[in-house]
């Protein structure tokens, strides 16, 4: 990667983090609670599928892999934990509505 890019990756990566932590700052304590969760979960989730695509590639790349039940399971483990991990996201970005809705109508 060129210099140039990676100081416009890093740019980038700060400007996401002032603007979450902008909008966190101006919610309310709970939104404020439920948006950091959310932003946990997402940045784990990111993590898990990068490493499942390297798993996946260590995995399928030997020729017995069939024959790897530990590695099998593995994938299986972190495939399990992506579903999860969605879904987790999906409610929080529901009680984040939710909670955002019931303080409009008060």
């Amino acid at each position: 990667m060129i210099p140039a890019r990676m100081t416009e990756v890093n740019l980038e990566k700060k400007i996401a983090s002032l603007k979450r932590a902008l909008r966190i700052a101006c919610d309310s304590p709970e939104d404020a609670g439920i948006q950091m969760k959310l932003d946990q979960a997402e940045q784990e989730l990111n993590l898990l599928q990068r490493q499942l695509v390297l798993d996946q590639a260590a995995y399928y790349s030997k020729p017995n892999y069939a024959g790897d039940a530990a590695g099998k399971a593995r994938l299986d483990c972190e495939l399990e934990q992506r579903q999860y991990l969605q879904s987790e996201i999906e409610r929080l970005k529901g009680e984040l509505a939710a909670s955002q809705a019931n303080q409009i109508a008060k």
